[in-house]
């Protein structure tokens, strides 16, 4: 997930990346939070036609019969693209910011996610503070 400003929030890194967004959602702490009395986030989730529909969770109409469903998907669309354009922002910093070499060492898939876990932490400063993405 990010905010409208692409900063990554809450980050969960534990499941290989061809899992789709919605069981990660699913299975995270952020689920719950939301599920509960007191959610995490003032505000609501964009989703794709894929999530769970949920009092919090913003989907699209799967087949709009009126305009205001079109005008609906059509912002909706626009405002998810938000997550598309951080994932871009990821494969760009993946390429700008090459791992030492490991030689014949295997990166374990603890180290991964640690790694991981510092490069969306340094995103997320690098955001704060205003600096313009090149892409």
């Amino acid at each position: 997930m990010c905010d409208a400003d692409y900063r990554v929030i809450p980050q969960v890194c534990n499941m290989p990346g061809s899992v789709h967004d919605a069981r990660i959602l699913r299975e995270s702490d952020i689920f719950t939070d939301f599920e509960g009395p007191a959610r995490p986030l003032d505000g609501i989730i964009l989703g794709d036609s894929r999530y769970m529909i949920q009092q919090w969770l913003l989907t699209p109409y799967a087949n709009p019969h009126i305009e205001a469903q079109e005008r609906f998907n059509l912002a909706h669309a626009s405002t998810h693209g938000i997550i598309e354009r951080s994932f871009l922002h990821n494969r760009y910093l993946e390429k700008k910011l090459p791992l030492p070499a490991c030689g014949d060492a295997i990166i374990t898939s603890s180290c991964r996610r640690r790694i991981i876990s510092v490069c969306t932490m340094l995103r997320n400063i690098v955001i704060r503070r205003g600096v313009k993405w090149p892409i």
